[in-house]
């Protein structure tokens, strides 16, 4: 991968948090902020490698994340992916994400319902290269909040990562979408 990619990957990620932080409410309701975290079962999938396609075993996939109503229907926030233990073939590693996301939020009745995009700098670890893989993440997600109080508000998540850029000097490394499913909770 280009130190050019690297570089703009970087920057993007860095511009879409301090934009996510710089229209943070300054109020504390809590109607207005939504801070999440969800474990999810990252499913099989493949993992293209310089034109090979690799098998990705299913896996859990960890996701914290911080999204503000900046309108009545509309959020931007921030996220985090970690999965710890990303199987591809005989090579396992460890899966890295940071990016900023758009989300669409309608209600269906007292359950607000959030489809997102985002957008993130991935990195995977991997103890048999000498270099890791990184990329450009282009996610989707689509989240029902069962909302029981303001104060816990648990959910369903369904949505996909995928690679559509990335590597390391070696080879590069990408994917189409691989679809999670799990759950969660939002404050």
């Amino acid at each position: 991968m280009t130190h050019k990619f690297k570089a703009l990957s970087i920057i993007l990620c860095a511009f879409v948090f301090l934009f996510t932080v710089s229209v943070l409410p300054a109020s504390s309701e809590t109607d207005t902020l939504d801070i999440g975290v969800s474990g999810n079962l990252w499913l099989s999938g493949t993992i293209d490698v310089e034109g090979y396609d690799l098998d990705k075993d299913a896996g859990f996939l960890f996701k914290g994340y911080i999204d503000t109503i900046i309108v009545d229907k509309i959020c931007i926030g921030g996220f985090l992916h970690f999965a710890p233990s990303v199987e591809i073939e005989d090579d396992s590693g460890k899966m890295y994400e940071l990016g900023g996301a758009f989300k669409y939020r309608a209600m269906l009745g007292k359950m607000p319902l959030k489809i997102g995009i985002g957008v993130g700098y991935r990195k995977l670890t991997t103890d048999d290269l000498d270099d890791d893989i990184e990329g450009l993440g282009i996610n989707a997600s689509a989240e029902l909040q069962f909302d029981i109080n303001q104060k816990f508000k648990p959910f369903v998540e369904l949505g996909f990562l995928s690679q559509p850029a990335g590597g390391n000097d070696d080879v590069d490394v990408t994917w189409s979408p691989i679809f999670y499913l799990g759950g969660g909770v939002a404050f």
